[in-house]
């Protein structure tokens, strides 16, 4: 065991939660020694480590661009939406800083709903109002209308998500190789992205 592993992070980040949400805060010195991924901290070798960070350096730049023309296109769907009437605005009240729900809809959401800032958008768990729906805020503007209508940005959405789930197949398939795995863990956390992707396909913009 080197000295460079022992200064290696122990950390205890969901994998399946980062690869799928978070992609963007992904390093691979903050991967070897993963609680998820190596779960009995087993040292591996300075001359394997290289091995992940090339899975890394391939696959988190698509992962980005991608994400990149969700974000565009999904800004292009709400505009022509808004045009054409698809996209409607939804009460709510500004104040300076974080948003406010009108109360009724503040107290449904009580705990689900994190504050943003007046240039972030919001997205209202479709279970608590209704299936699909999707918030876009930006600046004093906030607009509603259902997933259904962004057939683009749903397109791009899955694109994304089929990325951050091969990718984590491959790196789970690494540590796996590196013995920090066994079989079943191995399958387990494969099964615990695709079972998150899915949710977010279903839920989120």
């Amino acid at each position: 065991m080197d000295a460079d592993w022992l200064g290696l992070p122990r950390t205890t980040r969901d994998w399946p939660r980062t690869v799928i949400q978070e992609p963007g805060l992904i390093r691979a010195r903050l991967l070897f020694r993963n609680l998820s991924l190596n779960p009995r901290d087993r040292f591996i070798a300075l001359e394997h480590r290289p091995g992940l960070v090339s899975i890394l350096v391939a696959w988190l730049p698509e992962i980005e661009k991608v994400q990149q023309v969700q974000n565009r296109v999904f800004q292009h769907e709400i505009a022509e939406l808004e045009r054409t009437g698809g996209a409607r605005p939804l009460p709510m009240e500004k104040q300076e800083g974080p948003l406010r729900l009108p109360p009724a809809l503040a107290e449904k959401l009580q705990g689900k709903l994190p504050a943003q800032s007046s240039s972030s958008r919001v997205v209202v768990p479709g279970e608590l109002l209704r299936p699909g729906l999707v918030v876009s805020t930006s600046g004093d503007k906030t607009l509603w209308t259902m997933k259904a209508n962004l057939p683009a940005t749903n397109d791009a959405s899955d694109a994304g998500q089929a990325l951050r789930v091969e990718l984590s197949r491959l790196v789970i398939g690494w540590f796996e190789a590196q013995g920090t795995l066994d079989d079943q863990e191995a399958r387990t956390l494969i099964a615990e992205t695709e079972k998150l992707s899915m949710v977010m396909r279903q839920r989120r913009y």
